[in-house]
């Protein structure tokens, strides 16, 4: 990642201002922060990780909270749309904005949807310090129809009552699903056939809106963390 310096002239900066970075390329961790040491001096950078469940875990705490995190979202483990609909879902204080090095075309959808606030390409660093800038400084340049925090949170954070829809049962299975129990083990532990657990597996991944047993287990275990 290349970058260059964009003069302007900065505005007042609001005490208490931080940036954070998640990226599972250590060198893009470093070019971002050199970057933004050259052209926001003023913002500290709190944070970077490549653990995106390290981002979610960091944003949701207020001693490490950043005003903005900038999240890749082609990342290994949690991937960045999930990084971005975890923390919106529990929060509107942090500005989430995605970057790619692939096309905006494949994320854009996903990245709105997920609650984030823009869509960057991580080659056009030039647009990416410019909306950086902006949203440090209480700008809220909406781009490409994408919601603001606020608006984010209130369309995301109904999405966790969908855990209250579990039954007992479900629950106890999702709870073993985020230990990383098979079917198997789990229809022994409980006493039940195997296809009844893998029927209560497909209620609650239809409950929690969830794509996959493994995304409702990451989605179940987050959830209980938070609980």
């Amino acid at each position: 990642m290349q970058f260059e310096h964009v003069d302007s002239q900065e505005p007042d900066v609001r005490p208490g201002l931080s940036m954070a970075f998640a990226d599972n390329d250590p060198l893009t961790l470093i070019a971002l922060r050199a970057m933004m040491r050259a052209v926001l001096p003023e913002i500290p950078v709190i944070w970077s990780t490549r653990d995106g469940n390290e981002a979610v875990a960091n944003s949701l705490a207020h001693a490490t909270r950043p005003t903005l995190l900038l999240v890749d979202m082609d990342m290994d483990g949690l991937p960045g749309d999930r990084v971005c609909r975890s923390i919106r879902e529990r929060t509107s204080d942090v500005i989430l904005l995605c970057m790619t090095a692939h096309s905006l075309d494949r994320y854009r959808t996903i990245a709105k949807e997920s609650g984030a606030q823009a869509l960057l390409d991580k080659a056009d660093t030039a647009t990416m310090t410019n909306v950086i800038r902006a949203w440090i400084h209480g700008e809220m340049p909406i781009r490409d129809t994408f919601d603001a925090p606020q608006k984010a949170y209130d369309r995301l954070s109904k999405a966790l009552t969908r855990t209250t829809l579990l039954s007992a049962t479900e629950r106890q299975v999702m709870d073993l699903c985020a230990e990383g129990k098979t079917s198997k083990a789990i229809a022994e532990i409980l006493g039940k056939s195997e296809p009844t657990v893998k029927t209560h597996i497909r209620h609650a991944i239809a409950k929690l809106g969830a794509s996959s047993k493994l995304d409702a287990s990451i989605m179940w275990m987050q959830q209980r963390r938070q609980s």
